[in-house]
């Protein structure tokens, strides 16, 4: 099995990754994931690197056409730990996976306790940053 770099997993999530911050009802949440068509890659990706791997399109009539791909992804704390090791050698998401870095893991101890609000506030601004990095279209 090829041993994969930390500085070639930030290249082809350059390419091919995502780092987002998504609203829920229930507050954020901070998610990476990639998507390949490349079952090998996807693999040994998954091998080195454990995430949650499905396949896309496995079951979907809407999709029965296509190439099988698979979506690797990490969230909370695994996703913040992982991006923070990429980050220093993104070239093209380095802002969106920041958002991810400073996104402030917050966890309750005990029941009825609510989410500080200048943490809400954090996770809103980062969100709103990660949005606008992500939009589509020539700058």
């Amino acid at each position: 099995m090829a041993n994969l770099d930390i500085r070639w997993l930030a290249g082809f999530f350059d390419g091919e990754g995502s780092f987002a911050i998504q609203r829920h009802n229930t507050g954020h949440q901070v998610c990476i994931y990639v998507c390949n068509t490349n079952m090998a890659i996807m693999d040994l990706i998954e091998a080195q690197f454990p995430g949650n791997k499905r396949n896309t399109n496995a079951n979907s009539k809407k999709f029965s056409n296509r190439k099988r791909c698979d979506v690797i992804w990490w969230r909370g704390e695994t996703a913040i730990k992982l991006a923070a090791r990429m980050l220093p050698h993104l070239q093209v998401k380095q802002g969106q996976a920041r958002c991810v870095v400073d996104y402030p893991l917050w966890k309750a101890s005990g029941p009825g306790i609510t989410l500080p609000k200048s943490i809400y506030k954090k996770r809103e601004q980062l969100l709103q940053i990660a949005k606008k990095l992500n939009k589509r279209g020539i700058k």
